[in-house]
C-alpha cells in the first residue's frame, strides 16, 4: 500500500481559505452593526449611567455581578460614537469565537475550526440587534468563557489541582458574573464526569455549585434567592428576551455533553475538504436569515425618531418619518415637535400621520410613565420649567440615573437661580465621559445669572419661564396649555398646540374665536384656513368677516374636494382613494377619514 504526500499547494490554499474567512465574515458583521443596527440608538434607548468616581465604582463592588455591570457601562457610553461601538459588539463576537475554539481544542481538537464554532457568535447578533440588550450578559458570558479554558488547561494536572483551580475560579466568575459562574460550574461537572470519569470531582462540584450563591447570600451579600442565583440572566428593567440569550447561555454545555459522548465526530466528516464550501454557504445563510429575523424595523424608527429629537436635528427627523411611516405613539410625538420646531405645524400638520389626536400631542398618561423624560421635553418647550422639573424627576424614579436628568435638572436650576442643585448636577455630570464638556460650558451661569442670553438654551427658556402658579391637571394637559398661553401671549409653541389641539378635538367655535382675538392680519396658515372652511361648512354660516381670512386657492380647493364626494353619492368610503390621492395631506381628509373617532367607529 503506497500513501501519497499532501499537496503543499492545496495545504497552502486551505490556510489561506480558514485565515481569510473570519477576516470577510467579521468585517461584514462589523459594517452590518454599524449601518443597519446602528449602536447610536442602542444608547439612545439604555443610556448607561457611568462616572469616574470611586464611589461609584464601590456601588458596583457591593454585589455579585456588579463588576460585569460596571464594564458593560463604561463600554456602553462609546456606543455614543457608532464607529467604537460597532468595533465593541464585532470585538465581543470575535472573542467568542476565539475563545470557543481555545476551548474546544482542549474538548475535540478535530473540530478546532469548525464552522460550529460560530454559533454563539450569530447568537451574540441576534442580541445586538435587540437595542434594550445590555453589554452586561455578553461580558458575563464570555467572563466565564475564560474562566472555562483556564480550567481545561489544568486537565493533564492532578485532581487536586483541578480542586483547586474549580474553587478559586467559581468564586470569581460569581463575584464578576453572578448567575454565570451556574456555566463554568456545569461545564466543569461535564467535563469530569464524561471526560476524566471522576465521579468524586463531579458530585463535589455539583454540591459547590448548589452551595456557594446559598453561601453568599447568607454571609456576603444582600441578595434575594432569586438573584443569588440568576441575577444577570433575568430580565432587565421591562426588557423581555426571546429565547436567544438561554440558547447561548447552554450552547457550551450542550457542546460538552455531545463531545463526551462522541456525536461530534459526525460533523467532522461533515466538513471534510468536499463540503466544506457547503458548511460555509449553510453558516452565511444561517447568519443571514439570524440577521433577518431578529431585526426589528419598528424599534429602530422609533429610537432613530427619539435620537433625532434628542439632538434637535428636525428636519432630519421628519425626512426620516416621511421614508420609514410609523403610527406608534411616541413617533406622532416627536413628529409634532419637529414640526412646531421648523414652523410647519399650522401649514404640513396633516402631512404626516395624526390618528393618534390630541394623544399624538402630549401623550397618554400610561405613555408618559413610560415616557417621561420626553414629556420633560416638551414642557421644556413650553417653558413650563416647574412640569419639565416634575418630569424629569419622574423619569429619574423610574429608570434610575441617567446623565440626561443631571443635564435638564442643571438647566432648570440655572434659570431658577437654585445654584446649590445647578452645582451638584454639574459636578456629577463632569465626572462623565460624554457630558463633561457640556458641564464645563455651563457652569460659569451658575454664578453669572447676567450671562443667560449667550446660550440659546439658557435664553430661551428664561424669555418662556412663567413665574406664576397655577394648578396643573395631567389627566388634560391641553388645560395646561391654555395656562401658559394665559401667562405668556407670546408663547409661540404654547398658542400653535392650543390651535391643533382645537383641530384635533373639532372644536372649531373655540379655534375661531382664539384667532379673532389674536391675529391683526388677514393670512392665516394652510390647516388654519381648512379648519375655517370646515367651520363655515358645517355650521352653514355666510361667508361675513372671517371669509376675508380665506385665500382663493383655499377656496377652489376645498369646492373641489366637495365636488368629488357628491360624485361618489357622499359616500366618504367610496371617495377615499380619490380623495387621499389630491388632499390625503389636509385637514379635511384627516376630520373625514383619520380622526381617532371614525378610526374607533370602524374598529368595531
Amino acid at each position: 500500500m503506497t500513501f501519497s504526500a499532501p499537496n503543499p499547494r492545496l495545504l497552502r490554499s486551505s490556510s489561506i481559505d480558514m485565515l481569510l474567512f473570519p477576516v470577510l465574515y467579521f468585517t461584514t458583521c462589523f459594517f452590518y452593526i454599524l449601518w443597519r443596527l446602528d449602536p447610536a440608538l442602542s444608547y439612545q434607548c439604555q443610556v448607561p449611567p457611568f462616572l469616574c468616581d470611586e464611589a461609584f465604582l464601590r456601588n458596583f463592588m457591593a454585589f455579585p455581578g456588579g463588576l460585569s455591570e460596571y464594564l458593560s457601562n463604561l463600554l456602553s457610553q462609546f456606543y455614543y460614537f457608532p464607529w467604537i461601538g460597532a468595533a465593541i459588539m464585532t470585538a465581543c463576537l470575535l472573542a467568542a469565537l476565539l475563545l470557543m475554539r481555545a476551548i474546544t481544542h482542549h474538548l475535540s481538537p478535530q473540530l478546532h475550526n469548525s464552522l460550529l464554532l460560530y454559533i454563539p457568535s450569530i447568537l451574540m447578533l441576534i442580541l445586538f440587534s435587540q437595542y434594550e440588550h445590555r453589554l452586561t450578559y455578553t461580558l458575563a458570558w464570555l467572563q466565564s468563557l475564560v474562566c472555562i479554558l483556564c480550567y481545561l488547561r489544568q486537565k493533564a494536572k492532578p485532581p487536586l489541582v483541578r480542586l483547586g483551580v474549580f474553587l478559586l475560579l467559581s468564586i470569581v466568575i460569581y463575584y464578576t458574573g453572578a448567575s454565570f459562574m451556574l456555566l463554568f460550574a456545569l461545564a466543569a461537572i461535564i467535563f469530569e464526569g464524561l471526560f476524566r470519569r471522576n465521579l468524586l470531582l463531579t458530585s463535589f462540584y455539583l454540591s459547590f455549585m448548589i452551595a456557594l450563591p446559598c453561601a453568599a447570600r447568607t454571609f456576603f451579600f444582600i441578595l434575594t434567592h432569586e438573584s443569588a442565583y440568576l441575577y444577570l440572566l433575568l430580565p432587565i428593567y421591562d426588557y423581555r428576551p426571546s429565547l436567544t440569550p438561554y440558547m447561548l447561555y447552554l450552547y457550551l454545555p450542550l457542546l460538552f455533553i455531545l463531545a463526551g459522548a462522541g456525536f461530534l465526530r459526525g460533523i467532522e466528516r461533515f466538513e471534510n475538504r468536499r463540503n466544506k464550501k457547503f458548511a460555509v454557504a449553510l453558516l452565511i445563510l444561517l447568519t443571514i436569515a439570524a440577521a433577518l429575523v431578529s431585526f426589528d424595523p419598528d424599534m429602530r424608527t422609533i429610537l432613530r425618531v427619539d435620537y433625532y429629537a434628542h439632538h434637535g436635528q428636525w428636519q432630519k427627523l421628519l425626512d426620516h418619518v416621511e421614508e420609514h411611516p410609523s403610527d406608534d405613539i411616541l413617533v406622532a410625538f416627536q413628529t409634532n415637535r419637529a414640526l412646531y420646531h421648523t414652523g410647519r405645524m399650522p401649514s404640513e400638520m396633516f402631512a404626516y400621520d395624526q390618528t393618534w389626536g390630541v394623544a399624538g400631542l402630549f401623550l397618554p398618561p400610561e405613555a408618559r410613565a413610560f415616557f417621561s423624560i420626553q414629556v420633560s421635553d416638551l414642557y421644556w418647550d413650553l417653558g413650563f420649567l416647574n412640569e419639565a422639573e416634575h418630569w424629569v424627576l419622574e423619569d429619574h424614579s423610574n429608570f434610575s440615573f441617567s446623565p440626561w436628568h443631571l443635564q435638564r435638572l442643571a438647566l432648570i436650576s440655572i434659570l431658577k437661580g437654585n445654584s446649590g442643585l445647578a452645582d451638584m448636577c454639574l459636578n456629577a455630570l463632569s465626572k462623565t465621559i460624554l457630558y463633561r464638556g457640556w458641564a464645563n460650558r455651563y457652569r460659569p451661569f451658575v454664578t453669572q445669572p447676567h450671562r443667560l442670553q449667550e446660550k440659546r438654551q439658557l435664553s430661551y427658556g428664561q424669555r418662556l419661564y412663567i413665574d406664576k402658579d397655577f394648578i396643573i391637571n395631567s389627566a388634560f394637559p391641553e388645560q395646561d396649555i391654555q395656562s401658559v398661553l394665559a401667562q405668556n401671549s407670546e408663547n409661540r409653541m404654547a398658542f400653535e398646540y392650543m390651535m391643533v389641539t382645537h383641530m384635533l378635538t373639532f372644536r372649531l367655535g373655540m379655534l375661531i374665536t382664539a384667532l379673532q382675538s389674536d391675529r391683526a392680519d388677514l393670512f392665516l396658515p394652510k390647516h388654519y384656513q381648512e379648519a375655517v372652511v370646515v367651520f363655515l361648512h358645517n355650521t352653514q354660516g355666510q361667508m361675513g368677516e372671517i371669509a376675508k381670512w380665506l385665500s382663493p386657492k383655499t377656496r377652489a380647493e376645498f369646492n373641489d374636494f366637495m365636488q368629488i364626494l357628491a360624485r361618489h353619492g357622499n359616500d366618504a368610503t367610496e371617495a377615499q382613494d380619490e380623495l387621499r390621492e389630491k388632499y390625503g395631506r389636509t385637514y379635511w381628509y384627516y376630520s373625514l377619514f383619520s380622526n381617532p373617532a371614525r378610526r374607533m367607529a370602524q374598529s368595531k
